[in-house]
C-alpha cells in the first residue's frame, strides 16, 4: 500500500490506521503533492489499484492522473 499526502498530519493519521490493522509493514507513506508525485513512487511499486480523493473544485484529478504516467 502506498499513501500519499501533502499532510504530514494526514498522514499520521493514516500511519495509525495502518498500526491499528497490523499493517505497517506492508505501508509505504510519502509526503509529496500528489500533482508532483511521479518522481516520489518507489521504482518498485506496482499499482493495481488508485483511489484519489482531491479536494472538491479545484480540478485536481486530471493533474493528478498526468503526474502518474
Amino acid at each position: 500500500c502506498l499513501f500519499v499526502d501533502d499532510s504530514e498530519t494526514h498522514l499520521r493519521y493514516a500511519r495509525g490506521n495502518a498500526e491499528a490493522f497490523g499493517l505497517s509493514s506492508a505501508a509505504t507513506f510519502i509526503r509529496v503533492d500528489a500533482t508532483r508525485l511521479k518522481p516520489r513512487i518507489p521504482a518498485q511499486s506496482l499499482l493495481n489499484l488508485i483511489f484519489i480523493d482531491p479536494p472538491y473544485r479545484q480540478s485536481l484529478i486530471v493533474p493528478v492522473l498526468q503526474s502518474l504516467v
